[in-house]
């Protein structure tokens, strides 16, 4: 794989988390209140908490031409 098809491939991916974004946070929150007993009584947001802005830098760092400067951008 060259370096060109790595930076598409993390170019696609990137795209394909924020467009699928809202429904893995869906699926994630469904998922934990089935496997995890104390999820079950946590509200939405407390139960979501920071997994949102972790996406978002996700996506950011994937998208990034120099993923080692925008890994310290999220920081």
């Amino acid at each position: 794989m060259t370096a060109y098809s790595k930076l598409i491939n993390r170019f696609e991916t990137s795209s394909l988390l924020a467009k699928c974004k809202n429904k893995i946070l869906q699926d994630w929150e469904q998922k934990a209140r089935e496997a995890i007993e104390a999820a079950k009584v946590q509200s939405h947001i407390a139960l979501e908490d920071s997994l949102p802005d972790f996406l978002d830098q996700l996506v950011e760092t994937l998208k990034s031409t120099n993923p080692a400067v925008q890994n310290k951008k999220n920081s």
